[in-house]
C-alpha cells in the first residue's frame, strides 16, 4: 500500500510571488515496514511573509524546514539545510544517493546515510 501526494508546483506566499517549490511525500507500506519517502525538486522560496520573508523574493526571515517529526518529541530528523539559506539546494542532497530524495523508516524510526545528532531540538 502507498499513499502519494502528487509532484506539483506550490506557490510562493504570498500567492503573487512568482517563484515555486516542487515536492513530494509517499508513504509506502507492504503489511509490515512502513517509509516515509520526501521528493525534492526545484526550491525556489524559503520563507512566507508570516516568517519574515520578503514578499517579493520569498527569501529572508526564517527559512524553511524540511525533514520528518513522528510528534512524539523522539523520533524526528531535520534535513542538513533546514531552518538556513542552505534549505534552497535540499534537492541536490539525501541520505539515500539520489539527490533530491530522502527516505526515514516510521515504524520502527532510523534514519540512514547521514550522521545524526542526539539533540532536544524537535522542530517540526
Amino acid at each position: 500500500m502507498s499513499m502519494q501526494l502528487p509532484w506539483s508546483p506550490s506557490p510562493g506566499s504570498p500567492p503573487s510571488l512568482l517563484q515555486v517549490n516542487t515536492f513530494q511525500a509517499v508513504l509506502a507500506n507492504d503489511g509490515q515496514v512502513t517509509f516515509i519517502m520526501l521528493n525534492y525538486g526545484m526550491i525556489q522560496w524559503t520563507t512566507g511573509t508570516a516568517s519574515g520573508g520578503n514578499a517579493n523574493t520569498g527569501l529572508g526571515g526564517k527559512p524553511a524546514q524540511a525533514g520528518f517529526n513522528s510528534g512524539d518529541n523522539k523520533n524526528f530528523y531535520n534535513i542538513p539545510g533546514s531552518r538556513t539559506e542552505a534549505v534552497l539546494r535540499i534537492g541536490q542532497t539525501s541520505n539515500v544517493g539520489v539527490p533530491g530524495r530522502w527516505v526515514f523508516q516510521v515504524n520502527d524510526f532510523k534514519v540512514t546515510g547521514v550522521p545524526t545528532e542526539s539533540s532536544s531540538d524537535c522542530w517540526l
